[in-house]
């Protein structure tokens, strides 16, 4: 599959790469260098199975990774485009107020 590659910098100096599919323009992997204490750290996403859901493509299966020998999968069950949301949704906590 071919992509292109975009590279970000991120405001905190996190250089991230963004491989998008050359030919649906879907993100098909981010690759982020993060150095934390002094140590290098190439964590990424690998993104799988994407799917139309209300006119948006969402992937059905993310694979993801801190370090090279730390992989997990996730799988996506359920996407709501535009749900009734309720106002009490966006009303803050008095205890943080």
């Amino acid at each position: 599959m071919e992509t292109h590659a975009l590279g970000v910098t991120l405001p905190r100096g996190i250089r991230t790469t963004y491989f998008i599919d050359a030919e649906t323009y879907l993100p098909r992997k981010v690759v982020a260098e993060v150095t934390v204490d002094g140590t290098e750290y190439r964590p990424g996403r690998v993104f799988h199975e994407y799917a139309d859901q209300g006119g948006i493509m969402y992937p059905r299966t993310v694979t993801y990774w801190w370090m090279q020998d730390q992989v997990d999968t996730a799988m996506v069950e359920l996407v709501e485009v535009n749900p009734a949301l309720g106002d009490d949704r966006f009303v803050i906590p008095p205890e943080i107020r």
